[in-house]
C-alpha cells in the first residue's frame, strides 16, 4: 500500500490552479517566479517565455528506491514544461536555478524537469501571478545634503587624526567647507551613499600649501568619519 503522503502528493498534482491558493501552493508558485527571473536577470525576456511555458510546479519528497542511498529521501523540485525549448533553456541554468530557489528558502536535491502531455498543456498556473512583473528596484533613498557646517567640523577632526599634536593650528585655519554633491556612478547609483567635492578656504597660502600636500590622507579619514569625499581641494581666502 502506498503511504498516505505520496497519494496526497498525487491529489495534489493532479488539482486545478485555482485550488493552489487555498492549499497553499502559491507561495510556491511565487518563489519559483522570482527565482526564474534571478537566474535570467541577464535576459528577463528569455525568463517570461520559459514562465509562460511552464504547466505544473511541483515541490515534493520522493521515498527511497534502493541503491546505496536507499535510506535515504530525496526532495524533488519538478517542472513541467509544455516544448523542447523551454526545456533546454531551464536545463542549460539549472544548477543555477536550484540556488536561487535554495535562497529563496526552498532547497531540493533533484530538479526535474518534464514534458508536458495531454490536458496538462492547458494548465496555466503561473498566468496570472506573471501577468504583472515587479517593479524594478528603485535606488536607496539618499540622506540629506551633508551642511557646511558639519563638512568643516569633519574636515577639522580629519586634521586631528592625520597631524596628531600639530593639528591644532592647521585645523584652526580652515574657515570654510563648501560641499556639493557628486553625481553617482553606475556602481554606486543604488547606495544610500552620497558622494561630495568638498572646497575648503584656509587663512593663508603656508596653510594651503601644507593642507593641500595632504589632502590624500585627509580626504581618507573624512571618509572613515562619513563625510565621502570624491575630491578635496584647498585655496587661500
Amino acid at each position: 500500500m502506498r503511504h498516505v503522503s505520496l497519494e496526497s502528493q498525487t491529489l495534489l498534482k493532479d488539482m486545478p490552479p485555482q485550488f493552489a491558493k487555498t492549499l497553499g501552493l502559491m507561495p510556491l508558485y511565487r518563489t519559483f517566479i522570482d527565482g526564474v527571473r534571478a537566474t535570467w536577470a541577464d535576459n528577463p525576456a528569455a525568463a517570461e517565455y520559459l514562465l509562460d511555458k511552464v504547466n505544473a510546479v511541483y515541490l515534493r519528497t520522493e521515498q527511497p528506491r534502493g541503491g546505496r542511498l536507499r535510506d535515504v529521501p530525496t526532495t524533488v523540485f519538478e517542472v513541467m514544461l509544455s516544448d523542447a525549448m523551454s526545456r533546454s533553456e531551464l536545463n542549460a541554468r539549472r544548477e543555477s536555478l536550484k540556488l536561487n530557489l535554495a535562497l529563496r528558502g526552498i532547497s531540493c536535491d533533484e530538479l526535474r524537469i518534464g514534458a508536458s502531455k495531454r490536458g496538462m498543456l492547458q494548465r496555466h498556473p503561473l498566468k496570472n501571478l506573471c501577468a504583472a512583473p515587479p517593479a524594478p528596484p528603485t535606488a536607496a533613498p539618499k540622506k540629506p545634503p551633508v551642511s557646511e557646517a558639519e563638512a568643516l567640523a569633519v574636515l577639522r577632526r580629519a586634521c586631528i587624526v592625520v597631524f596628531g599634536e600639530e593639528a591644532l593650528p592647521k585645523a584652526a585655519a580652515i574657515t570654510g567647507a563648501k560641499v556639493t554633491p557628486a553625481a553617482a556612478s553606475s556602481i554606486e547609483y543604488r547606495s544610500a551613499r552620497q558622494w561630495y567635492f568638498c572646497n575648503a578656504t584656509v587663512s593663508s597660502a603656508a596653510a594651503e600649501k601644507e593642507l593641500s600636500a595632504s589632502a590624500e590622507a585627509l580626504r581618507d579619514k573624512c571618509f572613515r568619519l562619513g563625510l565621502p569625499l570624491r575630491k578635496l581641494t584647498f585655496r587661500d581666502r
